[in-house]
């Protein structure tokens, strides 16, 4: 075996262990709690997100970063990311060359271009770009699409999209004649469809949860306790307290650790902490923590290198929804976090936590607390039936 292929084993088995680790202190949500949590944030869309009208937990910069560190599969979001900038660049540059030449057909006026945006802007461009033959085959539009398909395409690039080989093969051969963004749709539509009905739910489902691996172990253990406990109690008072029957009132206290213990593992099966929603937070997770470290390495190594040396990095302005057409050095991001002074490796057991800003999230948090409350009222009356019914031992 060379010594290349012993360096990319190391590498491989350094970034799923890293990736265990960041894993690990993530909460364990079971199949079914992932699709509750999921579908109490039901109205939140991918194209919410996209557009930056989500805040944390679920605004781009997050789910930026869980592709990133979390499912390892960044390329989808930055692939729809390009496309979707793509083509807005080219049908206002068709725009503006049919403006030029026939400013008949299209108004140059500032209401006129305020109106032509969104669904209504694309029907025209591809009526425009039909009739009036615009060329899209220059050497900068090629270029890009060149270094796209290299980035996204080819096999052996570490962020090769799942695709076809004859989506490959038809992509490769349509920029020979043209850079139309029709080319790369198909493969755009099945990378959105794969984030919006993949990812996209995993990502609400932690989302929602706000406690770490060791709370959510905690609250299983304490739910756990308390829980036998009432059981215990209610079986020891039916045994040791004698009739008349009105001292089976004495019973109902165990009503008290059975709801407590209720909404423990509830909370624990959702990965909720009730602690940490009156405070109206979230523990940050490791992967997030990483992510900051990370970006502290790069700032420290700018001042070492030169720019053009500094790693590539996808820049997306999550606060009106634009993005840049290139790429920028890592140094030049802005707003990754909003506390740089985190130095922590992994999440302290109660913390650090993050102020929760997206109202959407606030909101299903209380509805789950009140979910959980009357699940716990519903257990409490089922359990007292059983238990005032239970003859008690006679003396």
């Amino acid at each position: 075996m060379s010594p290349s292929d012993n360096n990319g084993e190391r590498t491989s088995g350094r970034r799923a262990t890293g990736w265990r680790e960041r894993r690990a202190y993530l909460p364990t949500l079971f199949p079914l709690a992932e699709k509750l949590n999921a579908k109490r944030l039901a109205s939140v869309t991918l194209e919410q997100i996209l557009a930056g009208g989500t805040c944390f937990p679920i605004g781009l910069p997050d789910f930026e970063l869980y592709l990133a560190y979390n499912m390892a599969s960044i390329e989808q979001l930055q692939f729809v990311v390009w496309y979707r900038d793509y083509r807005k660049r080219i049908q206002e540059r068709v725009l503006r060359i049919r403006t030029e030449t026939n400013g008949s057909f299209v108004s140059t006026s500032t209401e006129t271009k305020r109106s032509l945006t969104g669904s209504e802007l694309e029907p025209m461009v591809f009526d425009i770009m039909q009739t009036s033959g615009v060329a899209l085959h220059d050497a900068e539009l090629r270029d890009e699409c060149l270094r796209v398909v290299a980035t996204f395409l080819l096999p052996n690039s570490p962020k090769c999209l799942n695709t076809a080989a004859r989506t490959r093969e038809t992509i490769i051969q349509g920029l020979e004649s043209t850079c139309h963004y029709e080319l790369f749709e198909s493969l755009y539509e099945s990378t959105y469809a794969a984030l919006e009905e993949q990812v996209l739910p995993r990502f609400l489902a932690h989302a929602l949860s706000n406690m770490n691996m060791p709370k959510q172990l905690l609250w299983y253990a304490l739910g756990m306790l308390v829980l036998a406990t009432a059981v215990l109690g209610a079986a020891l008072m039916i045994h040791f307290i004698p009739p008349p029957e009105s001292n089976r009132a004495y019973r109902l206290i165990t009503l008290l650790p059975l709801s407590s213990g209720i909404i423990m593992l509830g909370a624990a099966l959702t990965g909720f902490c009730a602690q940490s929603h009156r405070r109206g937070a979230r523990q940050i997770h490791t992967w997030e923590l990483q992510q900051v470290n990370e970006e502290a390495a790069r700032y420290v190594a700018s001042f070492r290198s030169k720019a053009h040396d500094m790693p590539q990095a996808l820049v997306c302005n999550s606060t009106d929804g634009s993005y840049s057409g290139k790429a920028l050095p890592v140094t030049q991001r802005r707003n990754t976090t909003t506390k740089a002074d985190i130095r922590l490796t992994r999440p302290a057991f109660f913390g650090p936590e993050q102020v929760i800003e997206d109202k959407t999230v606030l909101k299903a948090h209380r509805r789950l607390m009140n979910d959980l409350i009357t699940l716990a009222v519903c257990c409490d009356l089922v359990f007292a039936i059983i238990i005032l019914s239970i003859p008690g031992h006679s003396t």
